[in-house]
Formats: C-alpha cells, sequence, structure tokens
C-alpha cells in the first residue's frame, strides 16, 4: 500500500533534455514525483535525481496508446489492411498538444543565516 492517494490522472508527454539514458533507468518500481504541475515550471524528482521543467506547444499532436499482448483469438486474425497478424494489440488513449521539456538541477540545502550580533 502507498501513503498517497490518486487525486487526478492525467496523460503527460514528458521530454529530457541533456540527459544520459544510463543516468535514468524507468521500471514499475521508480518513484515519480511532480511538484506544481501546474504552474509555469513545475520540479520533477525521477528517482534521486532532480528537474526543472517548461511547458512548450508541440508539433505535430502527440498521441498515446496502450499496448497489450493478443489473446489465442486476436493472434489468429488477420489486420485488415496490411493482411498479417500483429503480436500486440494498441489502443488510441489520449493526445496532446503540449509537452514537459525537463533540464536536470542540482538542488542544494540552504545554509542557515546567523543573525547579526550587535555589540553593546
Amino acid at each position: 500500500d502507498s501513503d498517497y492517494e490518486v487525486e487526478e490522472s492525467l496523460v503527460l508527454h514528458v521530454e529530457a533534455t541533456g540527459v544520459i539514458q544510463e543516468d535514468v533507468k524507468l521500471n514499475e518500481d521508480t518513484n515519480i514525483s511532480f511538484i506544481q504541475i501546474e504552474s509555469d515550471s513545475p520540479l520533477v524528482q525521477i528517482g534521486n535525481h532532480v528537474y526543472a521543467g517548461t511547458y512548450q506547444d508541440t508539433i505535430p499532436t502527440s498521441l498515446f496508446f496502450t499496448h497489450h499482448e493478443n489473446s489465442k483469438e486476436e493472434e489468429e486474425s488477420v489486420d485488415p489492411v496490411f493482411g498479417h497478424q500483429l503480436p500486440v494489440k494498441v489502443q488510441y488513449l489520449d493526445s496532446t498538444r503540449k509537452k514537459l521539456t525537463l533540464k536536470r538541477v542540482f538542488l542544494k540545502t540552504k545554509q542557515q543565516q546567523q543573525a547579526p550580533v550587535n555589540p553593546a
């Protein structure tokens, strides 16, 4: 069980620039947190890495699909357009004309400021 509750679910096109593929290894257990997602410059934490984001318009529209393995019946059916069997079935999920572009940032802890000393 998770300590978090899902308030809203959305599909988001995210692109990370200047990131080496080996630095970010995504899997089912990767913790991804969005901070102030509705602001103009949200922060995103992927594992131990933090990214600053900005929204941009995309051309063309980004399309999202879900996919799953075909059942035995579906494996035997033939695609009507291309005439061959497809091992995976895809289904349209959503689309967007915006993307969140991420750049890696490095956070520092704030230094506590000392109160000025007034000579007596």
